[in-house]
């Protein structure tokens, strides 16, 4: 269990034969995979979800003695990895007694951040986004609404943040303003035609600029654009 390579597309199914689980029977008497431990065990039957689509169900009831917990999970026909599929079981028993569960099932805890949902929350929290106050924004953007005035539709427009400053940058013009917030791994760029004649004008005290989904929120407008895996340094670098 102390394998850490990473693989790509692994039956479910021979993933977990190789945790110990063998040919069997569930509690119905369909054929299943079993992982037999003192005094339970956890089934692995193929099957389909209410939406049609094939998976691994997941089933047993996990007992310490003097209470148990119904094991209800469904997992995919395929997984990236061995890792991930411990996280899965050890997601599925969250809520048992760890103390009544192998060591190394306990471990996949180690791997949650693996598991999809949780690579989402994690990239939701960590879109870039900063916040800068409002005297600062409006000078900015009224800078910048200016400049664009006499620009071609299709120039780029970047966005930067580095932990510390905030930078706009068109066609050689610069607008830099202190902003709070986790410096970006990235760089943001939308067009002239997408950001002129739609800049905020209302802003509240403090304004946050946030890029996800192929866009940056500026307060409440959102433009679109692409992002760039560059820091704001290695942007400066470039140009």
């Amino acid at each position: 269990m102390d394998s850490t390579e990473m693989m790509s597309s692994l039956p479910t199914l021979r993933v977990l034969r190789s945790f110990g689980f063998v040919e069997g029977r569930n509690e119905i008497g369909m054929p299943a995979l079993v992982l037999n431990m003192s005094r339970h065990a956890i089934y692995a039957t193929e099957g389909v979800d209410r939406f049609l689509r094939s998976i691994i169900h997941l089933g047993g009831i996990i007992s310490d003695g003097r209470s148990g917990a119904m094991l209800d999970c469904n997992l995919p026909t395929d997984i990236d990895s061995r890792e991930l599929a411990l996280a899965w079981l050890s997601w599925a028993l969250r809520d048992v007694d760890m103390t009544v569960l192998p060591q190394w099932l306990q471990e996949g805890r180690a791997y949650w951040s693996l598991l999809p949902w949780e690579k989402q929350r994690a990239e939701y929290e960590n879109r870039p986004c900063c916040s800068a106050e409002r005297d600062w924004v409006r000078v900015a953007l009224k800078t910048l609404g200016k400049h664009l005035e006499g620009l071609l539709d299709d120039q780029d427009i970047v966005f930067s943040f580095d932990g510390k400053i905030l930078r706009i940058e068109c066609m050689k013009e610069v607008i830099a303003f202190p902003a709070t917030g986790k410096a970006w791994p990235c760089v943001f760029i939308s067009r002239t035609n997408r950001i002129r004649g739609s800049l905020p004008t209302r802003l509240r005290q403090e304004i946050t600029f946030l890029v996800s989904d192929g866009n940056i929120s500026i307060g409440s407008r959102r433009y679109p654009g692409v992002m760039k895996d560059y820091t704001a340094k290695e942007h400066e670098e470039k140009i």
